[in-house]
C-alpha cells in the first residue's frame, strides 16, 4: 500500500469556488517519516493563499476538506502507523462542506487519538 507522511488536503478560501470534487479508489497508509516531528501538525498552503494564511498549525487527518460544494469519496482505504504523533487525528474531517458522499470507506485513524476506532461507511450521504 502506498504511504505518506501527511493526509489529503482539499482546501479553499471562502471567497473562491470549489465544487464537484471526487476521489475514487484511494489507498493511503499514513506513517511517521524522518521530517514528521520537525514539520508535522501544520497546513502549508504556499504559494496559493494570502501570506497571513500560508502556514498554520492544524491537526492532520487522512482527508481534510473545507469550503467544498460537492465532495464524493469512493473506495477510500486508510491505515495509520502505530507510531504517529497525536496531531494525526481523524480519518475524514470536514468543515463548511455541502453535499458529502462517502461510499465504501474503510479505515483506522491514529490509534493513539482518544475515541478513534476502526470505522467503515457504506452507501452514505451527508448534506448541509
Amino acid at each position: 500500500m502506498p504511504f505518506g507522511e501527511q493526509g489529503i488536503l482539499v482546501y479553499r478560501l471562502k471567497e473562491s469556488t470549489m465544487k464537484n470534487i471526487g476521489f475514487n479508489n484511494v489507498r493511503l497508509n499514513m506513517r511517521k517519516g524522518k521530517e514528521t516531528m520537525g514539520y508535522g501538525g501544520i497546513f502549508d498552503l504556499r504559494p496559493a493563499s494570502p501570506k497571513s494564511m500560508q502556514i498554520f498549525e492544524h491537526d492532520i487527518s487522512g482527508m481534510y476538506a473545507q469550503f467544498v460544494n460537492g465532495l464524493t469519496i469512493r473506495n477510500f482505504q486508510l491505515s495509520c502507523g502505530a507510531d504517529l504523533h497525536s496531531f494525526f487525528t481523524y480519518s475524514i474531517e470536514r468543515e463548511k462542506l455541502n453535499d458529502l458522499v462517502i461510499v465504501e470507506f474503510a479505515g483506522t485513524a491514529n490509534p493513539i487519538t482518544p475515541g478513534n476506532k476502526k470505522i467503515s461507511i457504506e452507501n452514505s450521504r451527508c448534506r448541509k
